[in-house]
């Protein structure tokens, strides 16, 4: 069945009537009751009415309506099953002559968890499309259409995820950016666990990072403090004044590092390129113990944009921190997309 904005359907396990605002993609719908905007899936949709049929159906209780579809529509039940991360799926659509055409891009969240993400696909540095969305645990939604003409235009997908239940494991916000590039298409498709059609498979995590502090707090004993500050002590609110305790520190510097081989070398050209990545994950490691131990609040490291190898490890490096409250790579006005954010 066809759908187009207008339209009304019925939705099968509710009675509800809802009105066609646009098609999501081939598999959901974005309609609306009583003002209110839901995704459903087009297998919860049981047919379409006509305009005369749906005002003595509406629902008087938009409150029961909304609740209703967010079961419908999206999964946001905790699921506790085993965390399998997140991962892209690269459909291909192809000409008659057997070309790629394009390729359907499709994000699996096989976490368990309800996330928020915001997608943006860029080709040849310009915002090509946008979305923002809750995906729930164990679910999946097609995001857009890549033009396979538009891989030699440096296309990045670039996800940013927050995880708003306080009882993950996982940090609250977290960011992945994945470059198709021609060589990924060289070999034919393949399947991959929770997408039932053949593909090009994107890994981008096999498991959501794990907030490192909450790690620690989960393995710490009941009765062990929480705190060094006995804060009984600071009944008076006026006492909790930096000035009135040394060991109440404010963190508000920022450390600015440069990691291009040139900046921190003085003979880069005698190095090859396996050298060169341990050197410079040497003076990272070296740089951000001197940001921990100087209470330094945010730690920004330009590692430019390249192969993402020297980002990746990096990434991999501040998983061994508890100090580490949170990273991520986003656009910066100083350092476009070749600088990472790191908050201790």
């Amino acid at each position: 069945m066809s759908y187009k904005e207008g339209d009304w359907v019925k939705i099968t396990a509710t009675g509800e009537y809802a009105e066609v605002l646009d098609r999501l993609d081939r598999d959901s719908l974005l309609v609306m009751i009583d003002e209110i905007e839901f995704p459903v899936l087009l297998e919860d949709v049981e047919e379409v009415v006509l305009d005369t049929e749906v005002p003595d159906k509406l629902s008087n209780s938009r409150e029961k309506a909304a609740a209703k579809i967010k079961e419908i529509g999206l999964n946001v039940e905790l699921d506790r099953g085993a965390d399998k991360g997140l991962r892209v799926a690269m459909e291909p659509q192809y000409q008659s002559d057997g070309l790629i055409e394009y390729l359907y891009l499709s994000l699996i969240n096989d976490s368990g968890w309800a996330l928020k993400f915001d997608f943006r696909l860029i080709v040849d540095e310009e915002e090509d499309f946008k979305l923002s969305r809750i995906l729930g645990g164990r679910e999946q939604i097609q995001l857009t259409a890549l033009y396979f003409e538009d891989i030699n235009f440096s296309p990045r997908l670039e996800f940013d995820f927050t995880n708003p239940d306080p009882e993950a494991p996982s940090l609250q916000e977290f960011s992945y950016t994945h470059r198709p590039k021609g060589k990924h298409f060289v070999k034919g498709t393949s399947s991959m666990e929770g997408f039932d059609r053949p593909c090009y498979p994107v890994i981008l995590c096999k498991q959501l990072p794990i907030d490192k502090k909450k790690a620690l707090l989960s393995k710490a004993p009941k009765d062990a403090p929480k705190s060094k500050l006995d804060l009984e002590k600071f009944a008076d609110a006026d006492m909790m004044h930096p000035a009135y305790n040394r060991y109440l520190k404010v963190k508000a510097k920022e450390m600015v590092i440069d990691l291009h081989i040139e900046a921190i070398n003085d003979k880069p050209k005698m190095l090859n390129n396996s050298q060169k990545l341990d050197f410079q994950l040497q003076y990272f490691r070296q740089q951000l113990l001197e940001a921990i131990n100087g209470d330094y609040a945010r730690m920004i490291v330009i590692h430019g944009v390249g192969s993402g190898k020297l980002k990746s490890a990096i990434f991999t490096v501040l998983r061994d921190y508890p100090e580490v409250v949170s990273f991520r790579n986003e656009y910066d006005g100083r350092f476009g997309h070749g600088a990472s954010v790191i908050e201790l």
